[in-house]
């Protein structure tokens, strides 16, 4: 099952067209437009979000699962290169449960270490979330 959503995520990274976005804000760079450099390189810039379930159903060893997923992808995917193509590749992470927890977006991308210190330090957040916070809800003046 992991091996088709990798190859499924890979082919469509690679096969979609890309497209400029002409709603730039001033000053802002176009990284989405294919570009040819004096060398006739070809820069190809892919985007993926990686999402993981971290809700009550998902369970934990099922979230560590989408973890190492996570950084076993983000790595394979640095490897990439073909000939004649620079590969620009920025990485994100959200997880989600009662509540949607942005890891890493696209505009704090620096680098692969970056991203997968980040991902490595994501916690379960499960139910207990719901729970503390109808908690708080209830017992205003408990402090966590």
């Amino acid at each position: 099952m992991w091996w088709l959503l990798k190859v499924l995520i890979l082919t469509l990274a690679l096969s979609s067209p890309t497209r400029c976005h002409k709603g730039r804000r001033k000053g802002q760079r176009d990284d989405n437009q294919v570009i040819n450099n004096e060398a006739k390189t070809l820069i190809c810039p892919v985007e993926i979000m990686f999402i993981a379930d971290s809700s009550e159903k998902a369970k934990s060893l099922l979230f560590e699962q989408q973890k190492e997923f996570i950084l076993d992808f983000s790595n394979k995917l640095m490897q990439l290169h073909s000939t004649g193509w620079r590969l620009r590749l920025r990485l994100a992470a959200l997880q989600y449960s009662s509540i949607v927890s942005v890891e890493h977006n696209f505009r704090d991308w620096q680098d692969l270490d970056v991203f997968q210190s980040r991902v490595a330090s994501m916690t379960f957040i499960g139910p207990w979330h719901l729970l503390r916070l109808c908690h708080h809800q209830r017992h205003p003046a408990v402090q966590k």
